[in-house]
């Protein structure tokens, strides 16, 4: 087999591996700008294989209180540091509401930056039961509160009852 085919077949197995693989795999190059989105991350974006990416505003499908973390994670990516990142996407942005991702610098044989890679998962179904979860402990907070506050009230009850029966006791006695 002679190096072009070779390589050819290597091109086609990373291609079959990120198109069917079920993570968003963006990247960058070491200014910033969108070279690549698998097919993933297109559909889950609502991009068409014709969209011209570098024209789509990939930190507006972001909610806004999650841009500022992002790009945070995004610059340190950009500065040679991995991060981990959580984020709320819009309806209109993608089909996932929530992602995590990981940023991380691609390096050259020299350990200069020459790209960054940005995959994410969705973590809809993960966030939806945190979510659940915490409601749950909120109200089962509140049920001890109230089991707490009606036993203080039963204390408080029982000394009065004491205190009444003390004084009837001492009205009868006369």
């Amino acid at each position: 087999m002679d190096n072009e085919t070779k390589a050819a077949l290597e091109l086609e197995q990373y291609r079959q591996m990120t198109d069917t693989s079920p993570v968003c795999i963006k990247i960058f190059d070491a200014s910033g700008k969108l070279l690549f989105i698998n097919k993933w991350g297109r559909e889950e974006h609502f991009l068409k294989d014709t969209d011209d990416i570098s024209n789509w505003s990939w930190v507006a499908t972001i909610k806004d209180q999650y841009k500022k973390p992002v790009l945070a994670a995004f610059k340190r990516g950009l500065a040679g540091e991995s991060s981990h990142i959580e984020m709320e996407h819009t309806p209109e942005g993608s089909k996932q509401q929530w992602c995590e991702g990981f940023i991380s610098p691609i390096k050259d044989d020299d350990g200069k930056i020459t790209r960054l890679l940005f995959y994410s998962t969705d973590i809809s179904a993960k966030k939806s039961v945190e979510k659940k979860s915490e409601s749950e402990e909120k109200s089962l907070d509140t049920i001890s509160g109230l089991i707490v506050g009606r036993e203080l009230k039963m204390v408080e009850l029982k000394e009065k009852i004491k205190k009444l029966e003390s004084e009837l006791s001492k009205i009868k006695s006369v």
